[in-house]
């Protein structure tokens, strides 16, 4: 499998980044007892590569007995402008992403992240790439001339889905043309499967069912991880975590915490235009973190990067007053993670900045007591 995988890596196959979380549950309460990113065992990868294999040897063969009524799927390249704001962010770290091509991408990928040397950015960077890329989508091959047939982030001139017909209708559909492909034309009556117009309309359903399907599955995954977070900052604790700094906006940042897989906005400005930098940032205490700098100015965010001048009178410890603190695409910060009580049933997961990853703050940081409950 090893040997398979590599030559699809060689055709530009793609290894991107999934943010797929894990719940464990309390069997007495049915609370949510654990949350934590799913792992990836090289057993899956064994098991997937022979799925992709078996899968793209049906689509080839039922294509061949059918030219105009297989259902295959695709996955088609994505335009240049999706990609605009990964090449923007790896920029801003003098870094430099060609996405030109499937196996441009792959060899950039891999090359940031030996360049980059930080797990984690290497992860966000994947992660913007899957955001760039289009849908897969189911389709009838009489629909679409063939070179549109590709699917882009397996490398493939062939793919359907056919190893899952237990949990898919798409492979049992797959699995009786295959069927059919494999007998004698005078053995059975032509199934209404094997009609262009039955299997074109089928695709179409099957990819309004698949997009509500993940719309389900990312509310649930949403509503999970707020009832967890209110769980843990019971009886006032402060749910604190590491997070990487994904985007730089007009009024915060969007930071992305791995250990929780959530993704979400960090609020420096609000909406009248004044500046919200928490004390927090300058103390590292998650105490600080509703207290807001009075006074401070210069607020700029430009090309993936966030400056705020702090007041001459700021108490900013080792940085002095009148200093600068600035962000920047793929920093590293903590923050601070709470649920809002709310009448919504999926209560939103809220952000707050706690601390820059730098030295200066850290060293600040390890001369107080413990005061606060972390998760990292």
């Amino acid at each position: 499998m090893r040997v398979l995988r590599s030559r699809r890596r060689l055709g530009g196959a793609l290894e991107l980044a999934s943010t797929e979380i894990k719940f464990a549950f309390d069997p007495q309460t049915h609370a949510v007892a654990a949350a934590a990113p799913k792992r990836s065992l090289e057993i899956h990868g064994v098991i997937e590569e022979a799925m992709v294999f078996a899968n793209a040897a049906v689509a080839r063969r039922i294509h061949e007995s059918f030219p105009t009524a297989a259902l295959l799927r695709r996955h088609r390249s994505p335009t240049a402008d999706r990609f605009e704001r990964l090449q923007r962010a790896v920029r801003a770290r003098g870094l430099d992403v060609d996405c030109s091509s499937n196996l441009a991408l792959a060899q950039s990928l891999q090359r940031i992240a030996g360049e980059a040397g930080d797990a984690d950015m290497a992860f966000l960077v994947k992660a913007m790439a899957t955001l760039a890329m289009q849908e897969a989508d189911y389709f009838a091959t009489g629909d679409c001339a063939t070179e549109a047939f590709a699917h882009y982030g397996l490398a493939l001139e062939y793919y359907t889905h056919f190893t899952s017909p237990i949990r898919r209708y798409a492979d049992i559909v797959v699995h009786r043309q295959l069927l059919a492909a494999l007998q004698e034309p005078s053995e059975t009556p032509k199934p209404t499967e094997l009609s262009q117009a039955w299997v074109g309309t089928t695709a179409m359903r099957l990819n309004e069912r698949n997009r509500q399907s993940k719309l389900a599955q990312r509310e649930s995954t949403e509503l999970f991880q707020s009832r967890y977070i209110a769980q843990l900052s019971g009886d006032g604790q402060h749910v604190v975590a590491d997070g990487v700094v994904a985007e730089v906006r007009t009024n915060g940042l969007i930071v992305f915490v791995p250990k929780f897989g959530i993704r979400g906005p960090v609020h420096l400005r609000d909406k009248t235009g004044h500046i919200r930098l928490p004390l927090s940032t300058l103390t590292g205490r998650p105490r600080d973190a509703d207290t807001h700098i009075d006074g401070c100015s210069d607020f700029s965010a430009d090309a993936g990067r966030l400056s705020i001048r702090l007041p001459i009178d700021a108490p900013a410890f080792h940085l002095g007053g009148g200093a600068n603190v600035a962000f920047s695409v793929f920093d590293h910060v903590t923050v601070l993670l709470r649920v809002l009580e709310t009448r919504r049933r999926r209560a939103p997961v809220y952000m707050t900045l706690v601390s820059r990853a730098s030295s200066n703050i850290r060293a600040y940081r390890s001369t107080l007591a413990p005061l606060d409950r972390t998760f990292r």
